[in-house]
């Protein structure tokens, strides 16, 4: 017979990744101890129920998986007063997981139920994967998971075995990542019934489930004890500093670093988080990241939201390489250097419609253009129709899964409901203008095209389910970070009739001589220091979230595995080290003669650092200075209120706030 053990790892398989589905590392290995102590009471060497454990028979099975661990509990059970709890067994078991694992796998491979590729990640084998089922000398068995699915799907009550395997899966949340929401809501009540079917699979599964809740817990007291380490930012009681973070999170990192260091604690309400700031976090995140930190847990609710498995922003190692080397062109400066000319015609047309002499939004006005450039540009269609319907939808998604300020039932009021529906027939419209026979011949290889030939070639790393999430990622982006750095950007420029002038110089020179050209772009050097002088004032994200996977020591501090913490990579921004009178708009910081003052690793990191930096950097380096050039060549722009000072809007990232407007003329 295939053991709990092994059953448990091919149940465990992700078809599409071909690696482990992801469950916590400790859930794993208690999930693997529950499982060999409860196939030893399946073969009457042991017996357990909610208090203790008792050896019923100690004689050896012949089975070199489950033998040294029933050999160990016949040794510690005659050495004890008492038998323990199943608790204590499935912790003491657990200490062996690994190894656990590891034989279960050879034994899985040798059976040619399971395949390991170089990285020694376990697939199911090619046989296993179309027939559904386990061929073994004298046995020839369903596979698991068609099982399992046809057990609570179906009407047929489970056996013994069966019932014990979905206690055991249930335990270590198997079925949430396996089913969609709504499968789950709907066999739920099967599942919790089926795992109270034997008795001594629900005390294993109690077990499992008590240490895993107990180890938890006792992780986040230890963090928080060792939070007493490091300096927490002064709040209010109840509030922490939720209503200083509300102002501005950028603002008030910026402002506790020279206080109180390069890490401290800040709280908002009932939550907690680390912060590290300063060139040394910059550095460590640039040099040691990719050995400490982890992305996923910062996207899984919204990835879950989509229905999507994975995404390219949530990805971390060799998976997110490989997918992110697909991508790179879809997002890359040569995408938008090869269409210049369509990208000016859509400016044109966008510009066109604005009203001259009238009080314009600025914000609002800069993300309709970049909503229909990325539209056409990275999807090949017009998402004019569906604009403010990606807006609402969007900022819904951000305000709940990113920054974490809503509630979801924001998601389901009627206007954000509808949205949804609305983005998804954009989706779909989008896959239609990539169907093969539509697309045949067309010349202009975007974003979609390259994700669609990497779902064809490696599934793997693009599911179908993991469309959607990619396809709208390029909006939930470049609509709020590129718009408001565009916005800032204006606002600075007029404030600085100087730099105005070499701005205007510069984008009527790139339209002298007919349509702009890629050498023209890059030539725009005060257009482009004036940008990046934008960035470093007013930084659009506050920081990199993640989640620590293996303790380190910084500054002074250990961060311990579980925490979660922001690198504050805009901080540096501010230091006059670095940039002198580092409040002051001062384009020339940029210069060649000047670039040296802070031209250093970890200084200035307005795209990002590390394996996770922007990958769309490239083609915003020409969007933005493209935006703006159109508008300043076509149109002369003035601020109103006149005597407008600026303020920003907060969330769900930072850009100027609605007052904000400017004024058009045509300069023709």
């Amino acid at each position: 017979m295939i053991t709990f053990v092994e059953e448990l790892l091919v149940l465990l398989i992700d078809e599409d990744r071909g690696d482990l589905i992801n469950v916590p590392e400790r859930t794993l290995n208690y999930t693997m101890s529950g499982a060999a102590l409860l196939e030893l009471a399946m073969a009457d060497r042991i017996d357990t129920d909610a208090t203790s454990v008792s050896i019923v028979d100690p004689t050896p099975l012949g089975d070199d998986l489950l033998d040294p661990i029933l050999a160990d509990l016949v040794r510690e059970i005659d050495s004890r007063a008492e038998s323990g709890a199943p608790e204590f067994w499935v912790r003491r078991v657990a200490q062996d997981a690994e190894a656990l694992r590891e034989r279960a796998t050879a034994r899985l491979v040798s059976r040619g139920i399971l395949e390991v590729d170089d990285a020694g990640r376990p697939s199911l084998s090619r046989f296993v994967f179309r027939a559904r089922r386990y061929c073994a000398a004298h046995q020839a068995q369903q596979e698991i998971r068609l099982r399992l699915m046809g057990i609570l799907f179906g009407n047929d009550l489970p056996g013994p075995r069966d019932a014990a395997i979905i206690s055991l899966a249930n335990a270590c949340g198997v079925f949430q990542r396996m089913l969609s929401a709504d499968e789950y809501e709907e066999v739920r009540p099967k599942i919790d019934l089926y795992a109270r079917l034997d008795r001594v699979g629900r005390a294993v599964a109690n077990a499992i489930q008590v240490v895993t809740v107990a180890d938890s817990q006792a992780q986040r007291r230890a963090i928080g004890k060792r939070g007493g380490d490091w300096p927490k930012v002064p709040g209010l009681p109840l509030l922490g500093n939720g209503l200083q973070i509300r102002k501005g999170l950028i603002h008030l990192i910026a402002e506790q670093y020279p206080k109180l260091g390069p890490v401290f604690e800040l709280q908002a309400f009932k939550s907690k988080f680390l912060v590290m700031a300063g060139p040394e976090a910059n550095l460590f995140l640039l040099r040691e990241g990719k050995n400490h930190f982890r992305s996923r847990d910062q996207w899984i609710g919204l990835l879950d939201e989509l229905g999507a498995a994975q995404s390219v922003v949530s990805m971390d190692g060799a998976d997110h390489s490989q997918l992110r080397s697909g991508m790179r062109h879809g997002y890359s400066r040569g995408l938008i250097e090869n269409r210049l000319e369509d990208a000016v015609a859509i400016l044109t047309e966008e510009i066109d419609r604005l009203e001259l002499d009238r009080d314009l939004p600025v914000f609002k006005t800069f993300q309709q253009m970049v909503s229909e450039l990325i539209g056409v540009l990275s999807g090949g269609m017009s998402s004019r129709a569906y604009h403010k319907d990606l807006v609402t939808f969007l900022d819904a998604l951000m305000m709940v899964y990113l920054i974490r300020t809503s509630p979801r039932i924001g998601l389901l009021t009627p206007s954000v409901r509808r949205a949804r529906r609305r983005c998804h027939a954009f989706f779909e419209e989008v896959l239609a203008e990539h169907d093969p026979e539509r697309r045949g011949g067309c010349p202009n290889r975007d974003l979609v095209d390259d994700l669609l030939e990497i779902h064809r070639t490696t599934p793997n790393l693009m599911a179908e389910t993991d469309m959607w999430f990619s396809i709208l990622n390029p909006f939930i982006v470049g609509m709020h970070t590129v718009a408001a750095t565009v916005s800032y950007l204006l606002y600075s420029i007029v404030q600085h009739p100087e730099v105005l002038a070499r701005v205007q110089e510069e984008a009527d020179g790139l339209f002298a001589d007919g349509p702009p050209t890629a050498d023209g772009v890059r030539s725009m050097t005060s257009t482009l220091h004036a940008t990046m002088e934008t960035m470093r004032l007013h930084p659009v994200v506050p920081g990199i979230t993640r989640t620590v996977t293996n303790s380190f020591d910084f500054a002074g501090h250990r961060i311990p595995a579980g925490t979660t913490l922001m690198v504050a990579t805009p901080v540096t921004n501010r230091l006059p080290e670095y940039f002198p009178d580092p409040d002051r708009f001062d384009i020339d910081r940029f210069s060649p003669e000047r670039r040296r003052q802070h031209a250093r690793p970890g200084v200035f990191a307005p795209f990002g650092l590390g394996t996770h930096s922007c990958l769309g950097q490239g083609f915003t380096q020409v969007l933005i200075p493209l935006v703006t050039a159109a508008l300043l060549h076509r149109r002369e722009v003035a601020m109103t209120p006149g005597g407008y000072r600026l303020k920003s809007k907060h969330y769900p990232l930072p850009r100027p706030d609605d007052r904000f407007r400017m004024r058009l003329r045509d300069r023709s």
